[in-house]
């Protein structure tokens, strides 16, 4: 699958409404459900909340992993402050790609994400999709 569609599959806020509505499981884990569900549709090998460990150093866990296009997935909706100990994993690790789930009612709002990002030349090497979860 070409990365443009990939990415508008990630983005596509309508499923992922639809899919968290009918679920029974808590806010953060109806989301990563999600995400494991559309992995597993498009053929990935999903991993749920992988540990990060290298080198010997244990770094913490990510919540989800898509192995073969080398895409990792957090969520954050709380502090902005709570966001640098996922992005310091992704500067340990350096997928292709990292989609942050995170939400504009939340003081970790999608913008001040993305400034903390491209501010921060170690993760240059990184593609970054934020899907704000409260968007429309």
């Amino acid at each position: 699958m070409p990365e443009h569609n990939l990415i508008e599959e990630i983005a596509d806020l309508v499923g992922l409404k639809t899919h968290v509505k009918g679920c029974q499981l808590p806010f953060k884990d109806a989301h990563i459900d999600y995400y494991r569900a559309l992995g597993e549709r498009l053929g990935f090998t999903v991993v749920k909340s992988p540990q990060v460990i290298v080198s010997g150093f244990d770094f913490g866990k990510l919540d989800l992993a898509w192995v073969e296009p080398d895409i990792v997935f957090f969520s954050e909706y709380a502090l902005l402050e709570d966001i640098y100990p996922h992005l310091y994993k992704v500067m340990v690790l350096k997928p292709a790609h990292c989609v942050i789930l995170a939400s504009s009612n939340s003081k970790c709002k999608p913008e001040k994400i993305r400034r903390l990002i491209d501010a921060t030349a170690q993760l240059n090497d990184t593609n970054f999709t934020i899907v704000d979860v409260a968007g429309d």
